[in-house]
């Protein structure tokens, strides 16, 4: 169970004393609920280092945790820091002992990136960084006998790991920009035999090859009409044989070809539907949840706030996909 945290907002407070959360991983005995174990992704316990202030702290984990049975590890990707120091967990793939929790390695992508609500205000810090977390979860993919993780970050750059060390095998920039501020790459690709698949923020879709990480394709789609103030493709996609889903901001649910990103459908759900339960609903944007398909039927939530003022909604949807 990965544990993140709202200290992030608090810490544009000017009276809060910030910071001293640290982002950790528990593990839970499935049928007592008991503690197995936990780990803090930061070493070092915070420690005042001004007056009203703490550190290090940060490396929230707010994406779900990738296991890899073969080696019997798991790995996490974390957030910014809130405060100084900036430990090397924040911004970081991070692999872990399943059995123990002991931590094997860390790869950094972005050093020094402490950030909080504050750095939005007037009142933002000289030490204030470009926000460029890892809120996507790591991928483990296979490709001819051989298996590595693939990252997506927000500063917009892929990179495929070594699943024992985390060596960096190669990785690609998909923003001509990758140091100013974050948000290109946020909820979550996919993959599968050959390529991964990236929403961003730029209003893109983008396909990665597996091999050497070049970019096969990247299909630009503006928002709808009426639906501009409401831009970005950065929820999480989904593969289901050879279609990419896609939930937009927008509140569009599209069907993409993953040969070349063509839409095959798309389905605006940012409207009033009638429901099985008799309660009103309408969908909106869609951002952090993505799609489910499970025995022919692909299942949707529509209706996202988010950090982004997004129209809000309160449906689930189900389409069949045959």
């Amino acid at each position: 169970m990965p544990v993140s945290s709202s200290e992030e907002g608090l810490g544009a407070v000017s009276v809060y004393p910030c910071c001293t959360f640290q982002g950790s991983v528990v593990s839970l005995d499935s049928l007592s609920g008991n503690t197995l174990w936990k780990t803090r992704m930061i070493k070092d316990s915070p420690r005042e280092t001004a007056e009203g202030k703490f550190g290090p702290s940060g490396a929230a984990i707010w994406s779900a945790t990738t296991i890899d049975a073969f080696l019997n590890q798991l790995y996490v990707t974390t957030g910014d820091a809130y405060s100084t120091p900036a430990d090397i967990a924040t911004d970081a793939v991070i692999a872990m002992n399943l059995i123990s929790g002991e931590i094997l390695w860390r790869y950094q992508g972005t050093a020094d990136d402490i950030w909080t609500v504050a750095c939005m205000t007037p009142n933002a810090f000289p030490e204030c960084g470009p926000d460029q977390d890892f809120g996507s979860p790591a991928i483990l993919v296979s490709k001819q006998h051989n298996s590595f993780l693939v990252s997506g970050q927000k500063s917009g750059i892929v990179r495929a790991h070594q699943r024992e060390s985390g060596e960096v095998l190669w990785q690609t920039a998909l923003v001509e920009n990758t140091d100013e501020f974050g948000g290109k790459i946020v909820w979550g690709g996919a993959a599968d035999s050959e390529n991964s698949y990236w929403g961003m923020g730029t209003n893109e879709i983008v396909a990665v090859r597996l091999d050497d990480g070049e970019v096969i394709w990247s299909r630009t789609i503006p928002p709808a009409n009426g639906m501009e103030s409401h831009p970005g493709l950065e929820g999480p996609v989904t593969i289901s044989h050879d279609v990419l889903f896609s939930g937009s901001w927008d509140g569009m649910l599209r069907a993409l070809s993953i040969a070349d990103g063509k839409t095959l459908w798309a389905f605006n759900t940012a409207r009033d539907f009638e429901t099985v339960n008799g309660i009103s609903a309408n969908g909106g944007s869609m951002g952090a949840v993505g799609q489910v398909v499970e025995d022919g039927m692909l299942l949707v939530t529509s209706g996202y706030i988010g950090v982004r003022n997004g129209a809000t909604g309160n449906v689930l949807l189900v389409f069949t996909t045959e």
